[in-house]
């Protein structure tokens, strides 16, 4: 299970806060730091991008979004706008047995 921490939980010791956490099955899910943001790795071609994989071929504006915010390079609506374009670019890997083979038809 995962669970959103509170910012302030940052700096609780670990035998009053995460120890416990831990004990009762949960797992902390903490915000990236800003050099965390964008392309966070690849592999065979898919691009990580904030903790999402995308296909390489996602516009650098919408890569860059989250961190063109926090840096006050642009404003929310346009971060909103951004962020919600990035689903149409997400990765999809194919999986065995997804696919139909063709007939190829001798006939012209």
């Amino acid at each position: 299970m995962a669970t959103p921490a509170d910012l302030e939980e940052l700096t609780a010791l670990p035998e009053t806060f995460h120890i416990p956490l831990l004990d009762l099955g949960y797992r902390p899910i903490w915000d990236y730091r800003r050099d965390q943001l964008g392309i966070q790795g690849s592999h065979a071609g898919a691009l990580l991008v904030d903790g999402t994989w995308y296909c390489p071929n996602i516009p650098a504006p919408l890569i860059t979004a989250t961190a063109d915010l926090l840096n006050k390079k642009i404003d929310h609506t346009t971060w909103r706008h951004r962020v919600d374009a990035r689903p149409t670019n997400r990765y999809t890997p194919n999986k065995p047995g997804n696919w139909t083979p063709r007939r190829h038809s001798t006939e012209p």
